[in-house]
């Protein structure tokens, strides 16, 4: 059923007024936009959750991705743009998902007015077909009265009407036939004249009737016309929202892929700079064989906060410990404490030493290490790292005091964000080296 007789209730047989036929389409137009407005209200309040969901993700990863230490930029990259990808992909299927449902409503509102104007325009048909059936029957009429009309002009109506029966007739019997025969002729003019006069009479209601249906028509084509339109509209932006997700199923599909490509460049890299952390903790183990040697009971045991802090003010932004990498899915050791600072910050010696070497490594950037010498039995290194480029205040060999300059916060080799990645290790293994400044 159409929009126009959903909302009067009647069926097409039954004619309306021209009131009537105009009420109806102003109803039918209003439903149709009300209809149209406010299909989408709950769908857009799903909408608008699922956008607030996006950007409190999209937040998160820029969080998470300011922690994301101990790889490359470019893994690091790879990663972060494949979760802002996976956080657009929940509101890009929302907006597809309301798009198709506004362009199947559309449509289906487009084909309930087709068929109201289909059904009107039969009924003007028909009523087309009345009118023109009742003026024929009144043209036989009149066609009928002028013969009649001729005839009788051509004689005198009050002498020589009957007298010309009389005459005409050579017997009682024919007179009695003739005179049947001009009242039948008689009666059934009359009745011709009754329903010619009917039909006009009904013909003025048809012709009301069918002014108010092709004001009718008028309007369903204006609402078609506006359905279409609609419709249309709502097409397009639905294959347009199915094209933006479709997008976003491909950039995912690209993004992962370069993921995995550069997981894998990564794991060659840290191969490398495993190899190189392996030479390190072993030369600091030879070290410290040395030095205990030499000095068995080294001094006072270790107590905390015997040290200084590398920083006027600390901000533990990453603790010392074992945890898994959220981007490469493995258990890793987290040798330092990470302590966010803005770049060019001051760095200190947090005790006497000597400065074993100040070098720049593709993992830690530009790296010190001091040796603070055994303590309480233990051979005691600090470093610090991802300094600044051009950042080194000393050099290897050169002696440092407690307090001293040592360098500035960077974020060179495998950071996100300037900050000062610090070490302790005891007999040639890191440490948590929080205790020590604590």
């Amino acid at each position: 059923m159409g929009i126009a007789r959903r909302v009067t209730g009647r069926a097409w047989g039954r004619r309306p007024s021209l009131r009537g036929w105009v009420a109806v389409a102003a109803s039918a137009a209003l439903v149709w936009a009300v209809a149209l407005s406010g299909t989408p209200a709950l769908a857009k309040k799903d909408r608008d959750e699922l956008e607030r969901e996006r950007e409190a993700n999209l937040t998160q990863i820029e969080e998470i991705g300011k922690q994301l230490e101990g790889v490359t930029d470019a893994l690091r990259d790879a990663h972060l743009e494949l979760e802002r990808t996976k956080a657009e992909l929940p509101v890009a299927e929302a907006r597809r998902a309301e798009a198709e449902d506004v362009y199947v409503k559309a449509k289906r509102e487009h084909e309930k007015v087709a068929e109201d104007l289909e059904e009107a325009e039969t009924v003007e048909a028909e009523i087309q077909g009345e009118i023109a059936a009742a003026e024929e029957r009144t043209v036989e009429a009149k066609q009928a009265l002028g013969r009649v009309a001729r005839i009788t002009m051509m004689q005198d109506p009050l002498a020589q009407s009957d007298l010309m029966l009389l005459l005409g007739a050579t017997s009682l019997e024919e007179l009695d036939v003739s005179f049947i025969a001009a009242d039948a002729v008689a009666r059934s003019l009359a009745e011709s004249l009754r329903v010619a006069q009917e039909d006009a009479a009904t013909n003025r209601n048809r012709e009301a009737r069918l002014a108010a249906v092709r004001e009718q028509i008028a309007a369903l084509e204006a609402d078609l016309a506006a359905a279409l339109d609609v419709a249309e509209t709502a097409k397009s932006e639905a294959e347009q929202a199915k094209a933006a997700l479709q997008g976003l199923i491909a950039r995912q599909e690209d993004q992962t892929r370069q993921l995995d490509a550069q997981k894998r460049a990564f794991e060659e890299q840290e191969k490398e700079a495993r190899a190189r952390q392996a030479i390190v903790e072993s030369d600091l183990k030879k070290l410290a064989e040395a030095e205990k040697a030499l000095a068995p009971d080294g001094g006072p045991p270790l107590a905390p906060g015997m040290f200084n802090q590398p920083l006027s003010h600390l901000t533990l932004t990453s603790p010392f410990g074992w945890r898994t990498h959220p981007i490469l899915r493995t258990l890793r050791l987290h040798t330092g404490a990470d302590f966010s600072a803005p770049c060019g910050t001051p760095i200190y010696a947090t005790a006497d030493g000597t400065v074993i070497n100040t070098y720049f490594q593709s993992a830690w950037g530009n790296r010190t290490e001091v040796n603070h010498g055994v303590i309480g039995g233990r051979s005691v290194v600090s470093t610090y790292n991802h300094q600044m480029n051009g950042g080194f205040e000393v050099s290897a060999g050169q002696q440092v005091t407690k307090g001293q300059l040592i360098g500035y916060v960077g974020t060179t080799g495998w950071s996100t964000g300037c900050h000062l990645h610090f070490e302790i290790y005891e007999d040639g293994s890191p440490v948590n080296p929080v205790p020590y400044i604590s």
